[in-house]
């Protein structure tokens, strides 16, 4: 689907692309000449790869609540600023969940990817089993995810989503409010200070379509709530 980022390398000022193995692009490697500015420049920009260890929530709540003043933001008032092209709305479920259904506009910029078990570790085989035991995805950080909605933005506001948005709002159950991709986004999209404006969707997906705004796609509402299970 259009909406959906596929990164396969990314392309320099002369053309290039990087190489997913080496890092550089093809063709200065097979000249054998020194990466160019706009060579290192890309390889910067794929430099993400590596893994990224998720915060903890009381970090990421402290930091959007008590730093930034941080406050979500309600649906219509995100699909007026849409509709004004002033804000790209970014849906960080799982792809699959973007391709069933997703507000209208959307593009897909995942957060968390499909575990990868090519990769050798007693500990991750075991996390991930256990969750599959009790019905759960493993999941684990995209490691492109910054480099993706960066593409996605068009330097652009972003208002970043999942299925129900989580909360910032504590409450005597929950005194930091309830963690949510959706949410885990933000606080990285607002500490990167790489946009000109950072908003989160307030109640996610489930909470625009609650509200009649225009879909695309189906949406099965049974799905809300669900979260997947991070290996690391």
């Amino acid at each position: 689907m259009s909406g959906v980022l596929q990164l396969h390398g990314l392309p320099c000022s002369s053309g290039h692309r990087t190489s997913p193995i080496s890092g550089l692009h093809s063709r200065c490697r097979a000249a054998s000449l020194r990466p160019h500015r706009g060579c290192v420049v890309a390889v910067r920009a794929a430099a993400e790869t590596k893994p990224f260890k998720v915060p903890s929530w009381d970090v990421a709540f402290d930091y959007l609540t008590r730093q930034k003043d941080f406050s979500s933001t309600p649906a219509e008032e995100v699909h007026e600023a849409v509709k004004a092209g002033k804000v790209v709305l970014v849906d960080v479920r799982p792809s699959k969940a973007y391709e069933a259904g997703h507000p209208q506009g959307a593009v897909s910029v995942q957060i968390y990817q499909q575990t990868d078990f090519s990769k050798p570790s007693f500990t991750r085989y075991l996390k991930a089993f256990a969750l599959m035991a009790n019905g759960v995805q493993p999941v684990e950080p995209n490691p492109d995810f910054m480099v993706q909605l960066k593409q996605a933005s068009g330097n652009k506001a972003v208002c970043l989503m999942c299925e129900t948005g989580g909360s910032l709002v504590p409450n005597p159950s929950f005194p930091t409010g309830k963690t949510s991709r959706s949410l885990q986004a933000t606080h990285r999209a607002v500490q990167s200070g790489d946009y000109p404006d950072v908003l989160h969707l307030k109640g996610g997906v489930s909470g625009w379509a609650r509200a009649g705004l225009p879909f695309d796609g189906d949406y099965d509402p049974s799905a809300a709530g669900r979260t997947p299970g991070v290996v690391e």
